[in-house]
């Protein structure tokens, strides 16, 4: 710009400058009309959704499965799930641990692995039979690798706890267990994986339930190397009930979490003749039960037959919980839960600590806010218990429903064109985007093995519209 431009700009009229600011204005507001909270983000692959049918080429064919997502620090895509072959006469034959990366648009990353997938096999041989390995969550390292954890099938009464990890590439990486690869538990019980956490140091701390009499929490701690961590419980695994079982009584884990001090929380169900009761229990970073939580026991969802689902934990040890369940009517609801960092109902959160929506889902996904609330996503439910989508439900930090999500607090939006869509756990992008990979179960049925995604609006910040802000 030189001095004759300058000199015009500076000698603008008011009515110029205001014009000028009109007109920002009126973009920045048509932008916010364009775009809020529970909206298809159209920008997405085809109006928001993406299909994937080139499993179809794989030699076998593919079943594919979609279990969890996470966002890189580039902002690509990664989804965890399995991959079942099929013959020939679409009969399922061995399956593998799936890892599919994706653009931030929503293409295969063809510079991932195997042309955007990687397809794991831990191949037992003389130890089992080929079963469905699947893997069921995943977290992403500071430094790009993509750790996984799953299940394998060990033997026909068994399941063990699987761990994978690749490089940036899709490459396993050597340095777990040598090989990318390891694997633990029992030769005649079935422990099931169902989550991963990364605390501070790097080492891994895996959540699922032991399939026993009763059934059991299942926590361990592995180093960065996939080894047993020494200094805790004993340098393996510890398995624990969430309630104290009744001989008719069970519990499951759900989903962990850490706080900031490296104390473990699991959350999960007891489920007895009467009910299913959502819990949580805190571990101390040794393993061991931390009494100092709900006085060692487990701390209770003020809520009687409902599933707790989902977990997060403030780092001074407070959590939100999440799940669903149905009233007295019959008529299903998601809820919000807040603990103190005592394991005691914060009563000052919505309606004796906890909120309920009329939404019939399950949640899977708990995240903050901009606004300083908490954010719930996962499936949603449709006619006859049908998986047809994914919903979002917004409180404010007092627990109320935030109704600048559609008024309600909650939004619902069907995966299009399929009307089955089995979702997947899903993940919030920085810039308040929800992605959702789900399994279209009718395509895979057929061996197709389609995995559908799809992107919404869920945490919209109208204050910076493609990281500009416009005020008079």
């Amino acid at each position: 710009m030189d001095e004759n431009e300058r000199r015009q700009i500076a000698n603008r009229t008011p009515y110029a400058r205001h014009f000028a600011c009109g007109i920002l204005f009126s973009t920045f507001m048509s932008a916010i009309a364009a775009a809020a909270d529970g909206d298809i983000d159209t920008t997405f692959g085809s109006g928001g959704f993406i299909q994937f049918n080139s499993f179809v080429d794989h030699s076998p064919p593919l079943n594919t499965q979609a279990n969890a997502v996470a966002i890189d620090g580039n902002g690509r895509i990664v989804i965890a799930g399995g991959a079942q072959h099929v013959d020939l006469s679409r009969n399922p034959t061995d399956a593998n641990l799936l890892l599919l990366r994706l653009a931030p648009d929503g293409s295969i990353d063809t510079t991932f692995a195997d042309a955007g997938y990687r397809l794991i096999d831990f191949d037992l041989t003389g130890l089992s039979q080929p079963g469905p390995d699947t893997a069921t969550d995943l977290a992403i390292q500071s430094d790009g690798k993509i750790t996984a954890v799953g299940n394998i099938y060990f033997n026909v009464d068994a399941d063990h706890f699987a761990v994978v990890r690749v490089d940036d590439s899709g490459t396993l990486d050597a340095t777990l267990g040598g090989s990318g690869m390891v694997h633990f538990g029992y030769s005649d019980t079935t422990i099931m994986a169902q989550s991963l956490a990364i605390d501070a140091a790097g080492n891994l701390v895996l959540g699922g339930t032991i399939i026993a009499n009763p059934y059991g929490a299942a926590v361990a701690r592995l180093t960065s190397s996939g080894a047993f961590d020494p200094s805790f419980y004993g340098g393996g695994s510890t398995s624990f009930s969430l309630m104290p079982p009744p001989p008719s009584g069970n519990s499951s884990e759900a989903a962990i979490g850490l706080d900031g001090v490296g104390r473990i929380f699991v959350a999960g169900n007891y489920i007895a003749p009467s009910g299913t009761y959502g819990s949580v229990q805190r571990l101390a970073p040794d393993g061991s039960l931390d009494a100092t939580f709900a006085g060692g026991a487990p701390a209770q969802i003020p809520l009687a037959s409902a599933h707790l689902s989902s977990l997060l934990v403030d780092p001074d040890g407070s959590l939100v919980a999440g799940g669903w369940g149905s009233d007295g009517g019959g008529q299903p609801y998601v809820y919000f839960a807040r603990l103190s960092s005592d394991g005691t109902t914060d009563t000052n959160f919505g309606t004796n600590g906890v909120t309920t929506l009329p939404v019939n889902g399950r949640p899977t996904l708990i995240a903050g806010t901009k606004r300083g609330g908490w954010l719930m996503a996962g499936g949603l439910i449709g006619p006859g218990y049908n998986p047809v989508g994914a919903f979002i439900a917004k409180v404010l930090a007092n627990g109320q429903p935030d109704t600048t999500l559609n008024g309600t607090g909650f939004a619902s939006v069907l995966y299009q064109p399929n009307t089955d869509f089995q979702a997947a756990k899903p993940a919030l992008t920085a810039d308040g985007k929800l992605l959702v990979a789900g399994t279209l179960p009718t395509e895979a049925s057929s061996g197709s093995g389609t995995i559908g995604v799809m992107r919404l609006n869920a945490d919209y910040d109208t204050l910076f519209v493609g990281n500009f802000e416009a005020t008079q």
